[in-house]
Formats: C-alpha cells, sequence, structure tokens
C-alpha cells in the first residue's frame, strides 16, 4: 500500500464516509472549528487525529486551500481488474491510454463517478500513476470508482470481450464512426487516448467500433476529459430513452 493526502472538504468527507475497507486513514489534520461538519465524530471514530487553530494550520500547511482538514492515508491502486465483478448488463469500463496529464485523469475519475461508470483501467507502464493531486481533482469520486492497474492492456481487452463486452475506442479519424451512432447501451468498454498519441494502433485493432466526435472549430481536437465526458452522458442518453 502507498500513502496518499487529499484536502479540503468535498473529497475529506467521501473518504471519512467510506464504509468499505479499501482506504486505511493514518492522520488527520483538522481546524477545531469544522470538527462537527462532516456528521461523524472524527475525534471519537479515528486515532491520529490533530485538531489545530485556523492560524496554526495555515501555518503548519503554508496557506494551502485546505478548508481546514487533511487526511493521510492508505491505499492499494496496484490491483488487476476483478472478473467477479462483471455482473450487471449495463456494466461500463473506461480504459485510459497514455494518459501522462494529472489534471486530466482527476477529471475523468470525476467524470466517470458522476456517469455511473463502474471501473476504470490504466496501463502500468506509459500512464500517468494515481497521485494525491488525481486524487485531489477528483473530488472524492475516486472512493465510489474502482480503479485497476494491467500490464498488458491487449490482453485485458482480449478477456474482457470473453464476458460479451463490445469495445469502442475514440479517436480523430475520417473513417471512424460518429460517436452519437455507436450503440452504447449493454456492457460496453470505452478506450480512450491521450491528446497528442492518441490510442495504440494495436489497442485500436482490438476496438469493435472506432468513433469521433466531429469539430467545426478551428481547433480540431477536445480535451481528453471533455470527450469522455461527452461520451460517458451520450451512453447514459442512449440507457435512458430505450
Amino acid at each position: 500500500m502507498k500513502l496518499y493526502r487529499v484536502y479540503g472538504l468535498n473529497g475529506c468527507r467521501m473518504l471519512l464516509n467510506d464504509k468499505t475497507t479499501k482506504y486505511k486513514i493514518t492522520k488527520i489534520d483538522i481546524v477545531q472549528d469544522i470538527v462537527n461538519n462532516f456528521g461523524i465524530s472524527i475525534l471519537n471514530t479515528f486515532d491520529n487525529v490533530h485538531t489545530h487553530s485556523k492560524k496554526v494550520f495555515k501555518k503548519k500547511f503554508n496557506n494551502i486551500r485546505a478548508q481546514g482538514i487533511i487526511i493521510e492515508f492508505l491505499a492499494d491502486y496496484d490491483s488487476k481488474f476483478d472478473y467477479n465483478t462483471v455482473f450487471n448488463k449495463e456494466h461500463c469500463i473506461v480504459i485510459l491510454d497514455s494518459i501522462t496529464d494529472p489534471q486530466n485523469l482527476g477529471q475523468i475519475i470525476r467524470t466517470c463517478e458522476c456517469a455511473g461508470v463502474d471501473s476504470i483501467v490504466l496501463p502500468s507502464n506509459s500512464s500517468i500513476s494515481i497521485t494525491d493531486t488525481v486524487l485531489q481533482i477528483s473530488q472524492g469520486a475516486f472512493t465510489n470508482v474502482k480503479i485497476y492497474i494491467e500490464k498488458n492492456i491487449n490482453r485485458f481487452i482480449d478477456k474482457i470481450k470473453k464476458y460479451d463486452f463490445w469495445i469502442a475506442g475514440f479517436e480523430n479519424s475520417i473513417s471512424a464512426s460518429n460517436w452519437f451512432d455507436i450503440e452504447m447501451k449493454g456492457r460496453i468498454c470505452f478506450v480512450f487516448g491521450s491528446e497528442g498519441k492518441g490510442i495504440k494502433s494495436l489497442t485500436l485493432k482490438k476496438c469493435d467500433y472506432i468513433g469521433t466526435i466531429p469539430m467545426i472549430g478551428k481547433i480540431n481536437s477536445l480535451n481528453v476529459s471533455a470527450s469522455v465526458s461527452a461520451i460517458l452522458f451520450e451512453r447514459i442518453r442512449q440507457i435512458k430513452t430505450q
């Protein structure tokens, strides 16, 4: 397990209220005035809680915008995909290929949580790992979305297809289908690449569908987190209107 740190009311509240055993909270630094803002008794429930005055807290943590609370915790983000979790007929997986910006990854985790994605799969190489920055930007969404690390994404795709998943990759390509023409209901796995490199060619060949979001402006591509958002909420629209 690795030590992480998050701060701020939203992310910390999600972590403190998490009912699983995925996280082991090791230290809480909190301003005395906000102890009772969380709906649980932090002082009675958790060990190693340090309360501070606002002045001492700001000085101790160099005036970061922590909203009066910082939590350190242990978590394991090196686990491989758990195929025993694939039971929902609308199960949705997002594979992120070669995403290197922690801001993008954090925003994508947040979007995936809002859109009801079941799992996020990251490659162990050529991709940003889970960091404090990633978790912070997700605003606590990391507690509600399963995140897995796979050494070989292509092998993972081969195996997940055996569980009746369709694989849809999204690229800027003249031979790709419009994103809204792709069937997104049922068990589906979306693959997104980085803005610069896109999806690796071997991975793209594994996809059953290749979709694109047409651009009519002078900039020919969306930020990957914006693309993920568009696709995931199109999936929700299709499910809701079926």
